[in-house]
C-alpha cells in the first residue's frame, strides 16, 4: 500500500476502475479503498491481539478528505483509550408481546369468522365480556388464576351458569388456536382445567294442540305479514329459526316435498320430508310474497319467507313474535320452543327418538334423549311387549304365581 500525502484534488480524480488502497501520510491509520463500485474512506488499526480492523469512514464522493481525517484522528483517539471503535449495529429491542385484543382482532376472528358458524354469538360475547378483561393483558401473560377469577365473577352478577361456560369455553378456544399457531411465549393454555359450572335441566316448555291453535291464530292476524308463514313453518318442521328465515326456494322441492337445508348448525347439509300442511304454509307464504311485494318483486327474491318490505330475509321478528303471543297471554313461550313443541309431538305419536333425532338434525342422539319421557305410555308397551315375547318361555320355566301365593323364601 503506497502512502502519499493526499489531496483532495488527488481524491477526486482517482479512477473506480482498478482496485487498489492509498493510505493517507497525513493522517495516521486513513486510507481509501478505490474499487469499480466506488471510493471509500477507512480507518485501519490493529487489535489488541495483533489482528489487522478496519472501520468504514464513509463514501468518498459524500465525505470531504478533511472531514475523513477528523472522523480517522477521533477514531484513534478512542482505540488509545481502549474502547471499541467497531460500527456494530445496534440489537433491535424485542417486539412487544401481542396483546390478548391484538391476537383476537388480527388472528382469531378473521380465522373463525371463516369457519365457524356461531361466530356472530361468538362476537357478542367477545365485545361484551371477554375482551373488556383481557384485551390490554399479554396474551402470554394471561394466568389461569385470572381467567378463574373472571369467570366466578359472572355468576354473582347475575349470569346464568350456561351463558358462563359459554365465556370459559370461547377462552378456551382462543388460547388453543394461539398455541397451535405457535405465538411466542405461550406454550400452556390458562384456560385449561378449568371446570365448567354445573348447569341445571334444560327449561323444557312443549305446546298443546290448543295452545298452538292459538298461537297460529295470533301470529296470522299480526302487522307483519310473513309471520304466520314463518311461525307455521317452524312448528310443522322444527327447523331452527335461521334455518327457516335464510331458506330459498332453489333448496325446496316442490315435486318431492322435500326440503335441503345446505349447511345446519352441527355443519352438515339435511333433507326433510315436508307434510301436506307444510306445503300449504309454502303456498301461503309465496301468496303473502305476491300481495305484499306485487308479482315481479316476488320472483326476483330468493328467500321463501322474504321481508315484504326489502325482500331479504329478517334480521329478526322478535318485535312482532313479542306482541303476538303476548296477545294469547303465552309470554312463556320461545321461538325455540316450536322445535321442542315439533319433537314432542313426534314422540306422543309413536315416532322413535332416532325418527326426532334425523328430522331435528341433531348431531348426537345425546341430545335428542331430553324427549325420551315424553311417551311413558310407549316404554310401557315396549316392556309388555317383551314379556309377551317370553311368555311361553315364562310359562314353562317358572310357576304360575296364583292370588295369595307366599314365597317360601320371602314369607310375609
Amino acid at each position: 500500500m503506497t502512502s502519499p500525502h493526499l489531496t483532495q484534488a488527488m481524491v477526486d480524480k482517482l479512477s473506480c476502475a482498478t482496485r487498489t488502497a492509498i493510505a493517507d501520510s497525513a493522517c495516521k491509520g486513513l486510507s481509501i479503498d478505490v474499487r469499480p463500485a466506488g471510493r471509500t474512506y477507512r480507518f485501519r488499526y490493529t487489535d489488541k491481539s495483533g489482528a489487522a480492523r478496519s472501520v468504514i469512514i464513509g463514501d468518498a464522493s459524500l465525505l470531504k478528505l478533511a472531514e475523513a481525517r477528523q472522523i480517522a484522528r477521533e477514531l484513534a483517539r478512542r482505540h488509545i483509550l481502549g474502547e471499541d471503535i467497531q460500527h456494530k449495529k445496534p440489537t433491535p429491542p424485542p417486539p412487544a408481546p401481542m396483546t390478548f385484543g391484538e391476537f383476537v382482532e388480527q388472528r382469531y376472528l378473521p380465522h373463525a369468522r371463516l369457519t365457524k358458524r356461531g361466530i356472530v354469538a361468538e362476537l357478542s360475547l367477545m365485545r361484551t365480556h371477554i375482551l373488556p378483561a383481557f384485551q390490554e393483558r399479554p396474551l402470554s401473560e394471561v394466568t389461569k388464576g385470572e381467567v378463574t377469577a373472571f369467570i366466578h365473577a359472572k355468576l354473582p352478577a347475575g349470569y346464568a351458569p350456561g351463558t358462563i361456560n359459554r365465556m370459559l369455553n370461547l377462552l378456551k378456544a382462543i388460547f388453543s388456536a394461539a398455541i397451535e399457531w405457535e405465538l411466542p411465549g405461550l406454550t400452556i393454555n390458562p384456560a385449561r382445567g378449568i371446570k365448567e359450572l354445573p348447569v341445571g335441566p334444560g327449561r323444557e316448555r312443549f305446546l298443546s294442540s290448543e295452545e298452538a291453535g292459538r298461537l297460529l291464530a295470533a301470529v296470522m292476524a299480526s302487522d307483519n305479514p310473513m309471520l304466520g308463514p314463518i311461525i307455521a313453518f317452524l312448528l310443522l318442521t322444527g327447523a331452527r329459526k335461521r334455518e327457516a328465515l335464510d331458506a330459498r326456494w332453489d333448496s325446496v322441492n316442490v315435486d318431492t316435498g322435500l326440503w335441503t337445508i345446505p349447511l345446519s348448525k352441527n355443519g352438515q347439509a339435511r333433507h326433510l320430508p315436508l307434510s301436506p300442511h307444510v306445503m300449504s304454509t309454502l303456498a301461503l307464504a309465496r301468496a303473502v310474497a305476491r300481495r305484499e311485494m306485487g308479482e315481479a318483486a316476488a320472483q326476483l327474491s330468493p328467500y321463501v319467507f322474504p321481508n315484504v318490505l326489502t325482500g331479504k330475509p329478517f334480521v329478526s321478528i322478535y318485535v312482532s313474535w313479542h306482541s303476538a303471543r303476548t296477545k294469547v297471554e303465552l309470554m312463556d313461550v320461545r321461538v325455540h320452543d316450536l322445535r321442542h313443541s315439533f319433537a314432542s309431538a313426534l314422540v306422543n305419536q309413536g315416532m322413535t327418538l332416532y325418527d326426532v333425532k334425523q328430522l331435528l338434525g341433531h348431531a348426537n342422539i345425546a341430545t335428542t334423549q331430553r324427549y325420551a319421557h315424553l311417551s311413558p305410555g310407549r316404554l310401557q308397551t315396549a316392556v309388555n311387549a317383551a314379556g309377551q315375547f317370553f311368555e311361553t318361555g315364562l310359562a314353562k320355566g317358572l310357576p304360575v304365581l296364583g292370588a295369595g301365593h307366599q314365597d317360601p323364601e320371602y314369607p310375609e
